[in-house]
Protein backbone atom coordinates (compact mmCIF):
# COMPACT_ATOMS: atom_id res chain seq x y z
CA UNK A 1 0.00 0.00 0.00
CA UNK A 2 1.50 3.67 -0.98
CA UNK A 3 2.29 6.18 1.68
CA UNK A 4 0.22 8.76 1.68
CA UNK A 5 2.49 11.85 3.79
CA UNK A 6 5.62 11.93 5.29
CA UNK A 7 3.88 13.40 8.63
CA UNK A 8 4.81 10.65 10.98
CA UNK A 9 8.83 10.28 9.43
CA UNK A 10 10.39 8.32 12.66
CA UNK A 11 13.91 9.77 13.38
CA UNK A 12 16.72 8.34 15.86
CA UNK A 13 18.62 10.98 15.97
CA UNK A 14 19.39 12.76 12.62
CA UNK A 15 18.89 9.75 10.89
CA UNK A 16 15.77 9.17 9.16
CA UNK A 17 14.79 4.96 9.28
CA UNK A 18 11.80 5.59 7.12
CA UNK A 19 11.71 6.95 3.41
CA UNK A 20 9.19 7.94 0.95
CA UNK A 21 10.31 6.85 -2.65
CA UNK A 22 8.18 6.97 -5.32
CA UNK A 23 5.14 7.05 -2.59
CA UNK A 24 5.72 3.85 -0.88
CA UNK A 25 7.31 4.00 2.68
CA UNK A 26 10.33 2.22 3.37
CA UNK A 27 11.72 1.77 6.55
CA UNK A 28 14.96 0.43 8.17
CA UNK A 29 14.96 -1.68 11.07
CA UNK A 30 18.97 -2.14 12.07
CA UNK A 31 17.46 -6.03 13.35
CA UNK A 32 15.88 -7.01 9.98
CA UNK A 33 17.39 -4.33 7.29
CA UNK A 34 15.04 -2.84 4.98
CA UNK A 35 11.51 -3.26 4.16
CA UNK A 36 9.26 -1.72 1.53
CA UNK A 37 5.42 -2.56 0.61
CA UNK A 38 6.18 -2.74 -3.46
CA UNK A 39 5.21 -5.85 -5.13
CA UNK A 40 9.01 -5.82 -5.94
CA UNK A 41 10.84 -6.54 -2.32
CA UNK A 42 7.55 -9.00 -1.66
CA UNK A 43 8.53 -10.76 -4.52
CA UNK A 44 12.50 -10.44 -4.10
CA UNK A 45 13.10 -9.14 -1.05
CA UNK A 46 14.67 -6.29 -2.61
CA UNK A 47 14.05 -2.76 -4.76
CA UNK A 48 14.85 0.10 -6.83
CA UNK A 49 12.76 1.53 -2.96
CA UNK A 50 15.27 -0.30 -0.78
CA UNK A 51 17.97 0.39 -2.81
CA UNK A 52 17.67 4.17 -3.04
CA UNK A 53 16.78 4.15 0.61
CA UNK A 54 20.18 2.37 1.57
CA UNK A 55 21.89 4.98 -0.69
CA UNK A 56 20.44 7.96 1.50
CA UNK A 57 21.24 6.99 4.21
CA UNK A 58 24.93 6.18 3.27
CA UNK A 59 24.81 9.70 2.54
CA UNK A 60 23.36 11.27 5.79
CA UNK A 61 25.86 8.97 7.77
CA UNK A 62 28.46 10.34 5.77
CA UNK A 63 27.49 13.85 6.01
CA UNK A 64 27.09 13.65 9.92
CA UNK A 65 30.96 11.74 9.93
CA UNK A 66 31.79 14.91 8.02
CA UNK A 67 29.96 17.51 10.00
CA UNK A 68 30.83 16.12 13.39
CA UNK A 69 34.46 17.13 13.60
CA UNK A 70 33.86 20.45 11.92
CA UNK A 71 31.16 21.32 14.39
CA UNK A 72 33.53 20.21 17.67
CA UNK A 73 35.78 22.91 16.40
CA UNK A 74 33.68 26.00 16.16
CA UNK A 75 32.79 24.77 19.48
CA UNK A 76 36.34 24.95 20.86
CA UNK A 77 36.90 28.25 18.67
CA UNK A 78 34.03 29.70 20.54
CA UNK A 79 34.76 28.90 23.77
CA UNK A 80 38.28 30.17 23.08
CA UNK A 81 36.68 33.58 22.33
CA UNK A 82 34.44 33.34 25.13
CA UNK A 83 37.35 32.89 27.34
CA UNK A 84 39.16 35.88 25.98
CA UNK A 85 36.78 38.07 26.22
CA UNK A 86 35.83 37.39 29.49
Amino acid sequence: MPASSTTDVKRTGAMRNEYLIDRYRVVFDAAIGWRCVCAEFIESGECKHSRESAGRLDAQRRIIGRAKPAYGMLVAFSNRVESDAG
